[in-house]
């Protein structure tokens, strides 16, 4: 989203929990690859990266499973042979990502930030509150109390935070959910 949006003219600043994973060595947790289909492709197409990205890719063109008679099974994940989903380092797509988004000069990645809080007073201020793991410690850029603010306009979330976001947004009352999990 921070490229496309840096592609419109606008600057992004893209919060990240974890360290920059160019410089350090991370754990890449218990999911190594992603599985990238057509629409994947299509995105990172017009996001101008799927030059870099398509000699990384693994064709997987079905599954195997293990029956309980020892019997292996495999299952393809199309009806027709030259269709496939594809199989990408989740790191390597990370980096390649990230770079692109910086290359725009649009883009600054803040890196160690957690989400903190969202102001629950008023929704509609859209701000939300970070940590700064490490570097700030208990100081904050702003008041000292170990967290600063920054003005949301747009917000996208993926690996899990949205469910922080969404379930601090439904404690107040302002989103109520259809899926029975909230």
């Amino acid at each position: 989203m921070a490229i496309y949006l840096s592609q419109r003219g606008h600057t992004v600043d893209l919060y990240e929990k974890r360290p920059d994973l160019r410089v350090e060595n991370i754990s890449v947790g218990k999911s190594i690859n992603l599985a990238l289909s057509h629409r994947g492709i299509k995105a990172l197409k017009s996001a101008d990266v799927f030059d870099k990205i398509e000699p990384l890719l693994i064709p997987m063109k079905g599954r195997i499973i293990h029956l309980s008679n020892e019997e292996v099974e495999f299952q393809p994940y199309s009806i027709h042979k030259h269709e496939y989903i594809n199989s990408v380092s989740r790191g390597a797509l990370n980096k390649i990502l990230m770079n692109k988004a910086e290359e725009s000069g649009k883009v600054q990645i803040h890196f160690n930030h957690s989400l903190y809080n969202i102001d629950s007073i008023n929704i509609m201020k859209k701000q939300l509150f970070f940590r700064e793991k490490q570097l700030l410690g208990s100081m904050s850029r702003e008041n000292g109390g170990g967290w600063w603010e920054t003005r949301m306009v747009f917000a996208a979330t993926w690996n899990g935070l949205g469910i922080v976001i969404s379930g601090l947004i439904r404690a107040w009352g302002v989103l109520k959910s259809a899926d029975p999990r909230a």
